[in-house]
């Protein structure tokens, strides 16, 4: 019901578990499924057609280890969540430039003028 058609639950695990996750690749398609992710990758390819570039949120001021292209970015608890993990991990694999910001950052602006104006 939560799976995409080529499952991708494997390799969301393996991505969290080498990140730092205690998720378990052995332990089978994941609860919430991956079909979260076939609509993300859409999205994404949707948005960058249209010469949008992505915004990675965290949480709590913290930022997470920087990796090459070819390990996920790893995980310290505190920083991107087990989804957030596959997302970056996914950019950089397609070396598609992202920004970064905490997630408090939007604070900063007015964003109901912003919406009105």
């Amino acid at each position: 019901k939560h799976h995409s058609a080529g499952c991708k639950c494997s390799e969301l695990r393996r991505i969290a578990w080498e990140a730092g996750h205690d998720d378990d690749p052995s332990q089978g398609p994941l609860e919430h499924g991956c079909l979260w992710f076939e609509e993300w990758e859409r999205k994404l390819h949707e948005c960058l057609g249209q010469g949008q570039r992505p915004l990675v949120f965290y949480k709590n001021c913290r930022h997470w280890k920087k990796t090459d292209h070819r390990s996920p970015p790893k995980w310290d608890k505190e920083g991107l969540g087990k989804s957030q993990v596959a997302e970056v991990h996914f950019l950089k694999q397609l070396r598609v430039p992202f920004d970064h910001r905490p997630v408090d950052w939007y604070q900063h602006f007015d964003l109901d003028s912003r919406l009105d104006g």
